[in-house]
């Protein structure tokens, strides 16, 4: 019963939205496009059974319109209608960047067709669940919103599945208009309220609006964590300075011995600075080669070898040039107070 009024209340409130000047369409959903979804995990598995894709995607439950709503047309296969709606349904579809990610898995063209089976421990979205385990048949493929970025900058992988007004939770309207939106989002509490008192708008605001809310908070993150790197860098450099520093310093007689022998100045700094160079590119080396490895074999951030590899080496350059330019400053001072000594102080040392 509860959720039938929440269904009627819902299709009164779409209604009378759309008697405002400006609505072009009305739907809902889970969440708004570029929401922070769920991640889930599953299978798919061709018709022939071979070969499966395992992955991770972001789940949304949709209800009807909601692609024709944000102007996402399905690219391949077909989209839901009303035969997806009914209890029986077990049906999904796709973004363009899940049959992207099935296709390099798999060298399979499309998704479409192929069964998606959850496991027992990731339940698919409220109104996705059944009784049986027959998995769910990916029916289609939709263009990418483009409002989900990964860590590259490329879109989620995401699977749709059907919503109604009744069980969505949370139940998000999106209503697309022309012109300003904020004027109406102010107003929408008062519309809700005389539809139904009982109805609660929580939240309304455009979605530029939310997007930009989202963005903020994740760039903070970044920020903050960028913030930690750079600190790791610089006190890993600074470690690397002092110990090579002591070490150059520690050979000061031996410096001085060697120019009042006779030894060009020049060549003594050269041969300082090259075994200095050459102790830390030995060492990145081979550290580096092991991350790369390592990376190489799948145990990356995203365990694709090739994309995981070429972040890897991107880092690996940068801190090579950090520590080999904080080894060479840190052989050049000690080396250059060294041959200024007088020589004869340096034999009388001796």
């Amino acid at each position: 019963m509860f959720e039938q009024r929440r269904a009627q209340g819902f299709a009164a409130l779409e209604g009378r939205v759309a008697l405002e000047p400006g609505v072009v369409a009305i739907t809902f959903a889970e969440g708004a496009p570029g929401s922070l979804w769920r991640e889930r995990f599953g299978e798919v598995e061709p018709s022939n059974g071979e070969p499966r894709y395992n992955g991770g995607f972001r789940t949304a439950a949709v209800g009807p319109g909601f692609f024709d709503a944000f102007d996402r047309p399905i690219v391949a296969g077909r989209g839901f209608d009303a035969r997806d709606w009914s209890g029986a349904a077990r049906t999904a579809l796709v973004n363009q960047a899940f049959a992207r990610a099935y296709s390099r898995e798999t060298g399979r063209p499309s998704p479409v067709g192929t069964r998606l089976e959850y496991p027992a421990d990731e339940p698919p979205p409220r109104e996705a669940r059944q009784a049986d385990s027959s998995g769910f048949e990916i029916v289609g493929v939709v263009r990418d919103f483009n409002l989900n970025p990964d860590d590259s900058g490329d879109e989620q992988p995401f699977v749709f599945h059907t919503a109604s007004a009744g069980t969505a939770d949370p139940l998000v309207m999106s209503v697309r208009m022309k012109g300003n939106p904020a004027a109406f989002a102010a107003r929408l509490t008062r519309i809700a309220a005389d539809v139904d008192g009982r109805l609660v708008v929580r939240d309304a605001q455009p979605l530029a609006t939310s997007i930009r809310q989202r963005d903020d908070g994740l760039i903070v993150q970044a920020g903050a964590l960028t913030a930690v790197k750079l600190l790791v860098l610089f006190l890993s450099a600074l470690g690397i300075f002092s110990l090579i520093s002591v070490s150059v310093s520690r050979q000061t007689r031996e410096i001085g011995l060697r120019t009042a022998l006779g030894a060009n100045q020049r060549h003594v700094l050269a041969g300082i600075l090259s075994r200095s160079a050459l102790l830390m590119a030995s060492g990145i080396t081979a550290g580096g080669a092991l991350v790369l490895l390592s990376v190489a074999f799948g145990m990356g951030p995203s365990g694709r070898p090739a994309e995981d590899v070429a972040l890897f080496a991107g880092y690996l350059g940068m801190t090579f040039a950090v520590m080999l330019g904080a080894s060479l400053l840190a052989s050049f001072g000690p080396a250059r107070r060294a041959l200024r000594i007088n020589p004869t102080e340096a034999l009388r040392d001796a």
